[in-house]
């Protein structure tokens, strides 16, 4: 009796070291391929993510890690396979279905990347940037309707998100809801007055919508305050001035 508790001490044993010893090996290349990312050696990274993924086929997180940096590589394709290696160990990574999105719009396949941001909003409704994404890639496949929604949705979820509110007052414009669209405009300004696209296109509106020219002036103004750069706010802000003296000329 004392001999067989003896040996099934030991087999004990030996899994349990066997089992420690398997858990340290995916750390080691795991700590290995994380220094090697953060090096700039993403190379040596993907080799390390190569190494563990060849001794633990099943562990998903390796073939998340190793998709996020074959991304950063702008191996696009080589991405997207894992992404949805990982997918198909586990179906319910938000992660992996919201990066394998953003690789599909990458390519330029927007239906499917569309089809990825539909599963990350249907698990987490509140995921902003997924229906921001969403929202660009049905503008671009001319879904301008389903675009508007998916703005809207983003702005619900985070109403400060400012390139959401910068299409949605786009959109807006497009199906000429002027005080909508320079309302939009209002709360880019408030969450970003920094960003010289909202004083830009409020000026837009201003002089080709309300043939307000000195109103557009003012936000030309600030649009080449917040970027002095950008040639073309000069170029419309003199058409702009050159407009309002022909009226008063007139007058």
């Amino acid at each position: 009796m004392f001999y067989r508790k003896s040996i099934l001490s030991l087999i004990v044993l030996i899994f349990s070291v066997a089992t420690c010893l398997a858990q340290e090996t995916k750390e080691s290349f795991t700590e290995k391929a994380v220094l090697a990312f953060h090096q700039g050696d993403l190379t040596a990274s993907i080799a390390y993510f190569d190494q563990l993924i060849a001794k633990f086929p099943n562990d998903s997180s390796a073939y998340f890690d190793r998709g996020f940096v074959k991304g950063v590589n702008q191996d696009i394709e080589g991405a997207i396979v894992d992404y949805t290696r990982q997918i198909s160990i586990n179906n319910e990574s938000i992660d992996s279905y919201f990066l394998r999105g953003i690789m599909y719009q990458k390519l330029g396949k927007n239906q499917l990347a569309i089809e990825d941001y539909k599963k990350v909003t249907k698990m987490e409704w509140d995921n902003a940037d997924a229906h921001f994404f969403k929202g660009q890639c049905e503008l671009i496949l001319s879904q301008k309707r389903r675009s508007l929604k998916s703005y809207k949705s983003c702005v619900k979820v985070n109403p400060i998100h400012t390139e959401a509110l910068l299409e949605l007052a786009k959109a807006y414009q497009q199906k000429n809801r002027i005080n909508k669209s320079l309302e939009t405009l209002s709360k880019g300004i408030i969450a970003d007055s920094n960003n010289a696209n909202f004083y830009f296109y409020s000026g837009f509106i201003e002089a080709h919508y309300r043939k307000n020219y000195l109103a557009a002036i003012r936000f030309y103004n600030l649009a080449i305050e917040k970027a002095p750069n950008d040639v073309s706010y000069l170029e419309v802000r003199e058409k702009c001035i050159v407009l309002l003296k022909n009226i008063k000329t007139r007058e």
